[in-house]
């Protein structure tokens, strides 16, 4: 089973990496802790926006984000149904702002779903996060159905956005794999959809990079990168039979 982290620590260091990884060996992951904790936040603040109908005010996304901050000061983060130690006071509480600075400047959306977990099979069938017979999952940050409808276009699409803490974050982040899968996937989850737009945030900064892919003129695109994907989960598997990792 691959997930784009995994695709990206094979291309960077090697299919070995791939191993550590999937078999949670320990590494040094502070300077990615305000970013995780940004996440949680966000996510928190996502759930309640969703329950409440509408966009949160100022007081309730300082008081959901302590709420949220507090859990993974004393209890850690929850990921992949497992249970991470209990975050550092630096990092939650940078996360924190970052996160509050954000949903309070970018109200967040009520029809949205976040970190919504995804998986597919090897025909890019969609099979449920945890389902039998998944090849490919990832989680989306935000998965949001939008409408345009301006002078030049008009259309019902799906905007995946992304979070990112790093300081260099720019518009070229929107080529990675990461983000082309999620603009894959995207797609196949809603197959009506007249485009895919992709956003990364860039939290420290407080900028937004955006790019809609027209489906009925970017369609060949998106199968290029779904075959892409497809190739390089069949390289890892061919080393993987070759005794290579």
């Amino acid at each position: 089973m691959y997930r784009p982290t995994t695709l990206r620590l094979a291309s960077r260091h090697c299919p070995r990496a791939v191993d550590h990884y999937e078999q949670h060996r320990p590494y040094f992951r502070e300077h990615f802790s305000a970013g995780i904790a940004a996440h949680a936040v966000l996510d928190v603040l996502g759930q309640q926006t969703v329950k409440a109908g509408r966009p949160l005010n100022e007081v309730q996304i300082e008081g959901y984000a302590e709420a949220a901050a507090r859990v993974l000061l004393v209890r850690g983060r929850e990921f992949d149904g497992e249970r991470e130690p209990p975050m550092s006071p630096g990092a939650v509480f940078e996360g924190r702002d970052l996160a509050v600075r954000w949903a309070k400047q970018n109200p967040l959306s009520p029809t949205a779903r976040y970190e919504l977990g995804a998986g597919f099979t090897a025909q890019w069938m969609t099979a449920g996060y945890r389902g039998e017979g998944v090849r490919f999952r990832l989680i989306f940050d935000v998965l949001d159905e939008i409408e345009i409808a301006d002078e030049e276009s008009a259309g019902r699409g799906v905007l995946v956005r992304d979070y990112k803490t790093a300081w260099p974050t720019g518009a070229d982040e929107l080529d990675t794999l990461q983000m082309r899968a999620q603009a894959v996937c995207a797609s196949i989850l809603y197959p009506r959809a007249d485009f895919v737009r992709q956003e990364v945030v860039n939290l420290r900064t407080g900028e937004a990079f955006t790019r809609t892919l027209w489906l009925q003129d970017s369609g060949t695109q998106i199968v290029r990168w779904r075959q892409d994907l497809t190739t390089a989960m069949d390289a890892l598997d061919e080393m993987l039979a070759q005794g290579m990792r």
